[in-house]
């Protein structure tokens, strides 16, 4: 089972904070402005992919994962403890300390 979040390019009006906008050429496959409805999520078999369209990048895996911790809110802790490791971890990087 794959947890989806459905796409769509009709635009409803509603900027909700469990929506993520992609515009046309920023992910590839993804070639009209559309919108991943973060609140919509539904389980699907991995049988019913047939192909891969397309990558999502770092950014909007990032802003889809802060919509999931809108969504369940307890993911929010979690989330903001692996940002902290990361900024950590940066920082370590900038000073020269091998991680």
């Amino acid at each position: 089972m794959i947890t989806a979040a459905p796409l769509t390019t009709k635009r409803t009006g509603r900027n909700l904070p469990t929506h993520v906008t992609i515009h046309a050429g920023e992910v590839e496959g993804i070639y009209q402005d559309s919108v991943v409805s973060v609140e919509s999520t539904m389980p699907i078999e991995k049988i019913n992919f047939s192909k891969k369209i397309g990558t999502i990048n770092e950014s909007v895996e990032y802003q889809i994962c802060e919509c999931f911790a809108i969504q369940i809110p307890f993911l929010q802790k979690w989330l903001e403890k692996k940002i902290k490791e990361r900024e950590e971890m940066y920082e370590l990087e900038r000073a020269g300390v091998a991680v």
